[in-house]
């Protein structure tokens, strides 16, 4: 799971800032990593069974209910938000001395892909002259 303090909330996509606005963006991600990319049903009154209580709490899942009532909702993939945010606690990680090993599964990345992450990154960021091992 990402840090939520890693996201980029300016890389929500528009369809899903009013819901990080109204439940958080804790709640938000937890709904994203759950069921983004399909359309849900927010159900009219949750109870604490309800799946979604269980992944995002019964208030956040309250919030929505008020507002959207029974109606589905087609929750995007915030693939760009997620990812960013993914490449960024990589960095950190590898700051921090964790192999390149450890990062590939620690993240269900190859080597590679690792090692092309981290590259980008430093480009970006030439302050740091640390390299991954």
């Amino acid at each position: 799971m990402i840090a939520v303090t890693e996201i980029d909330d300016d890389l929500l996509p528009d369809s899903l800032k009013p819901i990080a606005d109204l439940i958080g963006l804790p709640a938000t991600i937890s709904l994203v990593e759950s069921y983004g990319g399909v359309r849900i049903y927010i159900p009219r009154s949750p109870g604490e069974d309800h799946p979604l209580v269980q992944r995002i709490g019964l208030e956040a899942a309250e919030s929505l209910a008020r507002i959207y009532d029974g109606e589905p909702v087609e929750l995007p993939m915030a693939s760009a938000a997620l990812r960013d945010a993914r490449d960024r606690e990589l960095l950190r990680r590898a700051d921090e001395g964790c192999s390149i090993n450890a990062l590939a599964q620690e993240f269900g990345l190859s080597r590679r892909q690792v090692f092309r992450i981290l590259s980008r990154l430093r480009r970006l960021n030439p302050g740091d002259a640390r390299h991954p091992d």
